[in-house]
This record gives structure tokens, sequence and C-alpha cells, in this order.
């Protein structure tokens, strides 16, 4: 009993091997084809893979050269109290000293000793 649809049909016999050579290279390619995507949605899968851990990294990136330019923004603001400090403690040592100065020269100005170079010279004349 031949299935519903199926015709029987009639050929010859190098007709039928050559049916039958192009039925097992075509089983052949289909088997390699299938073999070939799989390979292909693996190397799509793996690349996928890395293009996501690609993206964690420059997420990473980013959020490091965020904390960079914090820090630096930071060390910036602190060097800049650092020198508004030292510049207080140089003026206000500059005063200390001036007002030593001025004593001193009221010492010596008291006891008629002369003192810096224009009084000096001008008493050397």
């Amino acid at each position: 009993m031949i299935p519903r649809g199926v015709r029987k049909v009639s050929m010859t016999e190098a007709e039928y091997d050559t049916l039958q050579t192009a039925a097992k290279k075509y089983v052949t390619y289909k088997r390699k084809d299938i073999g070939l995507q799989k390979q292909v949605d693996q190397l799509t899968e793996q690349l996928s893979q890395k293009d996501s851990f690609i993206d964690k990294l420059k997420g990473i990136i980013a959020g490091l050269k965020n904390k960079i330019a914090e820090l630096e923004q930071k060390l910036s603001s602190r060097d800049s109290i650092r020198e508004q400090m030292e510049r207080g403690r140089l003026k206000s040592e500059n005063d200390s000293l001036r007002k030593e100065n001025q004593k001193l020269r009221d010492v010596l100005a008291a006891h008629g000793i002369p003192f810096g170079r224009k009084q000096i010279d001008r008493d050397s004349r």
C-alpha cells in the first residue's frame, strides 16, 4: 500500500544512483549546516557576553573617572586651604617680626645708636 500523496516513479538505475548520491550529499550538507549554525549561535552568545562585559568595564571606568575628578577637586580644595593657612601663618610671623624690629629700633634710638643703612650713611658724612 502506498501512502496517500505518494506516487510511484519509474527511473533507471543510473538515475537512482544519481538521486541517491544527491540525497547523501544533501544529508551531509544539512548536517554540516546544522553544525555550522550551532557554532554561529555559540559565537554570537560569546560575543554578546563579551559585549556585556565590555559595557560593565566601561561603567566601572566611568565611575573611576568620576571618583578621580572628585579626589582631584578635594585635593585642590585642601591645597587652597593649606595655602591660605600658610599665607596666614606667614602674615602673622611677618607682623610679629615687624613689631620686634620696631621695638629694637626704639631701643637703639633711645640709646642713640644708629641703625639701618640710610642713617649710618648720614651719620658718617
